[in-house]
């Protein structure tokens, strides 16, 4: 079965030191890159409302800086925290309502690749990447949509990203 706090004590492939709960922690610190906010995105591409608390994202940008991802040590902690800060996206909500309105943005704007065939690429850049750190939040990003019937929908498209969770639960 899948453990999270062997991942969280695991050795990170980037630096080969331990990742430790602190170095999680201070991911989610860091700010998210902001040409990544674009306060007239959503409501230009269609959305209504906004998420509550929340700047709206740029998700093309989103989506590009997860088809692209650099080799560089740096790039790669930037994308883990934009993974991290996506997460918290959900997390942070105070309602149900509000936590399912954020899961159809992303469902919205396929973040992750799961409906267009052509971006399934995107959970298999993330997933196996050569970032322990940046595994680890797109699995922790994963299993937080996976809480919601809607965010389960969403990733249940992929087969290739339900293959990959159950070959680490083996």
């Amino acid at each position: 079965m899948f453990d999270r706090n062997s991942l969280q004590d695991g050795f990170s492939e980037i630096n080969a030191t331990p990742v430790n709960k602190s170095q999680i922690i201070s991911l989610n610190k860091h700010k998210l890159d902001k040409s990544l906010y674009s306060s007239n995105t959503a409501l230009s591409q269609g959305i209504k409302h906004p998420v509550p608390h929340f700047e709206p994202l740029d998700y093309l940008k989103v989506i590009s800086s997860f088809l692209n991802i650099s080799p560089q040590k740096e790039e790669q902690i930037k994308l883990a925290v934009l993974i991290s800060n996506l997460r918290s996206r959900i997390v942070k909500q105070s309602s149900n309502a509000n936590r399912r309105q954020v899961i159809q943005e992303y469902q919205q704007y396929d973040i992750l690749g799961c409906y267009d065939k052509n971006q399934v690429i995107i959970l298999d850049n993330l997933l196996f990447s050569q970032s322990e750190m940046l595994r680890l939040q797109t699995i922790m990003l994963i299993n937080t949509l996976c809480s919601d019937s809607l965010g389960r929908e969403y990733i249940i498209n992929n087969l290739s990203i339900i293959n990959y969770l159950l070959d680490i639960g083996k």
